[in-house]
């Protein structure tokens, strides 16, 4: 017994070597394994992020809509503000015109008036000097008024 045969030999050492590459096969196997597991992991842990990223991105997104909606109606209010405001202006303004050529219109009667009392004067009373002070009011009228319509035309000065 001391001597094995050789066939039970290469028997034994072919157990062995299965039984080793088996154990080897075993060890690749789970170390496949455990790598798909921490891949599998990683992934997992990967995907959460997205979704964590995505949903704070939607609530981003969400903040961003909400804000322009707002912007939005500030800006239809101020442009409502602006045409109010553009109205009232048109309208001072053609107030302001009315009134401007009102006041003109009123000024030219005065100074009118204060002609028709000179020509009186001169006409009905034969008096000079009435005439004349009321012609030098009138002069200091338009004087005053500092309009150049009010004066005489580039035609009526070359005459």
């Amino acid at each position: 017994m001391a001597d094995t045969p050789p066939r039970s030999r290469s028997a034994t050492l072919a157990l062995i070597a299965v039984l080793l590459a088996a154990a080897l096969a075993t060890l690749y196997w789970l170390d496949a394994r455990n790598r798909i597991a921490a891949t599998q992991d990683e992934l997992a842990r990967r995907l959460r992020d997205v979704e964590h990223d995505a949903r704070e991105a939607r609530s981003i997104a969400r903040l961003a809509q909400e804000g322009m909606r707002e912007a939005q109606v500030k800006v239809a209010q101020l442009e409502a503000r602006l045409a109010e405001t553009e109205s009232q202006r048109l309208a001072l303004e053609a107030l302001y015109q009315d009134l401007s050529r009102n006041r003109d219109e009123w000024q030219l009667a005065e100074i009118e008036q204060v002609l028709a009392i000179a020509s009186q004067q001169l006409q009905l009373a034969g008096n000079v000097r009435a005439a004349l002070l009321a012609l030098q009011l009138a002069d200091a009228r338009l004087a005053k008024a500092d309009r150049p319509q009010f004066g005489p035309s580039k035609s009526d000065l070359f005459r």
